[in-house]
């Protein structure tokens, strides 16, 4: 009977001492609060989700445009997502240009237009002109004496300034020595002088530089059919000397259509690469270098494109470039 009751306590504290130590090891296994999770990565030098954050946020903060929480795209066409459509130009770029430098050169003449007085003698010639309409003047080139029929003032040919005429018949005077030699010039009335005699103005242009169109205009017909690419920068084609016949039939800084489309180069030590052939009137006139054709291949479709290339003399051949999208 003793025996008996020394088992039961034994398997008793046993058992007790089963359950305390599963307790305490599921209490041990209870998930940390952040905070506290975070101050013992810290000190044992762990990087835990907070620091991770951390870091993204200073990144971000110091670089705007790039987020590590993001990968980052290939700077190189051929590897990254290209949207073609962004590359094409919708409209004629050469004839953009000449539009551009039209108006450019009508600001220029506006600009270095200088308005001179007109001093009327005799307003007789000049009845019915209203305020603001123009008339063109002839130059007198034997002038005479003219007495004002406001003043009485005289003027005589020896006092300077270059006399004018209107239906053959002289009435005033230019004081501008641009107007000298002119032969005709457009005067506007601006008013009336003491109510009697006409107020005229002129306006003599100056001279001046202006742009050339001819920059601007391509020496040949442009392919249709095909996307034209942007304008971007400027790409030098090699292996021109196999079109010298037609290139040196331009002159120099010729602008011109040419036609890209894809193909491999053919010698060198990047034979065989990927590349870029260009033509000019359907003839090849040279390809682009490997480095260019992993650049500029991805923007050009499978069916070809154009873009506007400029011809140059250069030390031993008749050069070309091309000038395409930035990459």
């Amino acid at each position: 009977m003793v025996y008996v009751i020394i088992i039961c306590a034994v398997v008793a504290i046993v058992v007790f001492s089963y359950l305390a130590g599963t307790k305490k090891d599921e209490q041990d296994n209870q998930p940390l609060d952040p905070e506290t999770e975070h101050a013992i990565n810290r000190t044992l030098g762990l990087k835990d989700s907070k620091d991770r954050e951390y870091e993204l946020a200073k990144v971000a903060k110091f670089n705007g445009r790039k987020s590590i929480a993001s990968p980052t795209m290939s700077s190189n066409p051929a590897k990254a997502r290209i949207h073609r459509d962004s590359l094409y130009s919708h409209v004629d770029q050469a004839q953009e240009q000449r539009r551009k430098i039209s108006d450019m050169n009508a600001l220029i003449k506006r600009n270095s237009a200088k308005t001179y007085q007109v001093y009327t003698y005799d307003g007789t010639p000049l009845r019915g002109i209203s305020k603001g309409q123009t008339i063109v003047a002839q130059e007198v080139t034997r002038p005479h004496r003219m007495t004002s029929s406001l003043t009485g003032n005289t003027w005589d040919p020896a006092d300077g300034g270059t006399a004018f005429s209107y239906k053959g018949k002289q009435f005033g005077v230019v004081f501008a020595r641009s107007a000298k030699g002119c032969g005709s010039i457009t005067m506007r009335r601006t008013g009336t002088y003491a109510g009697r005699l006409p107020e005229m103005v002129v306006e003599i242009q100056q001279p001046c530089t202006l742009q050339d169109y001819s920059y601007w205009t391509p020496r040949n017909d442009k392919p249709t059919g095909l996307p034209e690419m942007k304008m971007g920068s400027k790409v030098a084609v090699t292996g021109e000397e196999m079109a010298q016949e037609l290139l040196g039939q331009y002159d120099d800084n010729a602008l011109v259509w040419a036609t890209l489309r894809h193909g491999t180069i053919p010698k060198g030590k990047s034979k065989d690469k990927p590349t870029l052939w260009v033509s000019v009137n359907g003839i090849d006139v040279g390809w682009l270098t490997e480095l260019q054709g992993e650049k500029h291949c991805a923007q050009i479709p499978d069916k070809g494109a154009v873009c506007l290339a400029r011809i140059k003399a250069g030390t031993k051949k008749m050069e070309v470039t091309v000038n395409l999208p930035r990459a």
